[in-house]
């Protein structure tokens, strides 16, 4: 037989029970919390959040204060909004960014409503919990994910520019080699030799490019250095890129200061230099002129390569400085390229801590430096220098 007895409701506790637990509460540790009536004023907090107010605001109890006293300019407003729905019964809950003496935070803001007897709302618990390392966590993987974007993008670009130059770089040689096998004409069978090599020198160079864009792709450059003379590094690079040069009628110069010797990674300064000269080739008329010329200073060794070139406008040379950007623009003789060149310049100088210098002007041509950290100078004057004595002296 059922018991006609209703269940027993538990009683609503009253206002000052639940404040006086809270306050309890808030005495026995809890954090960031405080207890506001219905007209903001501050009812009670916990030990941390007066800590807080006492260093920032210089009050040493903030019982019986507005809360907005203590809430950003800002802010006040999305606070204002928030707490008056509170009070008609609508916990709340939103992110909010402070700045505080010495350094920007977040916070997630929590604002529930403090009910009576009757079921209404005579005020509000606002807690505030410090989210600021999640922030700034999930905005440096936003940050990355948009480099990793930008850099896939620039990827898929670069390998379909330099598929689509070196399909019609070999598709030029086996052009001229058929041709070739024709030909009757020994002048014209010396033409297309010619134009055979030239195209291949560019397969080499692109394919250099390529190799050493993948090292870098790899995340992992580290520099070997060694002790080299400059002068070798400038002789082998000029007479390497020599028959370039004269096919468009330049003349190349070099103007090495004396015997100095630099400790550096050869391969990655070759790179550097041979990539500097093949573009200066690229962009000078035919007939211009192509230096490199070399000087010691108290940082090091400094590699110049100027020329007499088109000149780059400013817009295109900040684009060249750019990290992650290729720019690819036909030369004088209508030379086609990836853009790839100068990228790998600036990240293998970045990689070697030595410093990359660009100065232009559009019709007045480019200067490129680059400098490498000297091993031991031999010029009599520089050790003069160093020696703060007269050359004569030093020879001695």
């Amino acid at each position: 037989m059922k018991s006609s007895t209703p269940p027993r409701v538990a009683e609503r506790p009253s206002p000052r029970v639940v404040e006086s637990r809270l306050r309890a509460a808030l005495d026995g540790g809890l954090q960031n919390l405080v207890l506001l009536d219905d007209q903001f004023h501050i009812i009670e907090a916990d030990r941390k959040t007066k800590d807080l107010i006492r260093e920032v605001h210089k009050l040493d109890n903030p019982i019986g204060e507005s809360i907005l006293r203590f809430i950003a300019p800002e802010q006040q407003e999305l606070f204002v909004a928030a707490y008056q729905r509170a009070l008609s019964g609508l916990s709340q809950e939103s992110e909010v960014e402070v700045q505080l003496p010495n350094e920007r935070r977040w916070f997630k803001m929590l604002l529930r409503p403090f009910v009576e007897e009757g079921g209404a709302a005579c005020g509000v618990v606002y807690s505030t919990l410090d989210i600021t390392d999640r922030v700034l966590t999930e905005k440096a993987l936003e940050e990355r994910e948009k480099e990793l974007r930008q850099l896939n993008l620039a990827k898929d670009t670069l390998l379909r520019v330099i598929a689509h130059d070196l399909r019609n770089v070999f598709t030029g040689i086996v052009g001229a080699i058929e041709l070739m096998r024709i030909s009757r004409s020994a002048e014209r069978a010396l033409e297309l030799e010619e134009m055979v090599l030239e195209s291949t020198r560019q397969a080499v160079n692109l394919l250099n490019n390529l190799l050493s864009w993948a090292r870098i792709q790899t995340g992992v450059l580290l520099p070997h250095p060694t002790v080299w003379p400059v002068a070798e590094l400038v002789e082998r690079t000029l007479n390497s890129l020599a028959p370039i040069a004269g096919g468009k009628g330049l003349s190349l110069e070099r103007q090495v200061e004396g015997e100095l010797d630099v400790e550096a990674d050869y391969e990655m300064a070759s790179t550097i230099l041979r990539n500097l000269v093949n573009n200066a080739i690229k962009f000078t008329d035919q007939h211009g002129r192509i230096s490199v010329r070399t000087s010691a200073s108290a940082s090091g060794v400094e590699i110049a390569v100027c020329d007499t070139g088109l000149g780059i406008p400013k817009a295109v040379l900040e684009r060249i400085l750019c990290q992650h950007e290729h720019v690819s623009t036909l030369g004088t003789a209508n030379e086609g390229g990836t853009g790839l060149g100068l990228s790998i310049c600036r990240q293998f100088a970045q990689a070697c801590g030595w410093k990359l210098r660009i100065e232009s002007e559009p019709g007045h041509g480019s200067t490129f430096c680059f400098t490498l950290p000297a091993k031991r100078w031999l010029t009599k004057e520089t050790i003069a220098t160093h020696l703060g004595a007269p050359a004569s002296d030093a020879e001695s």
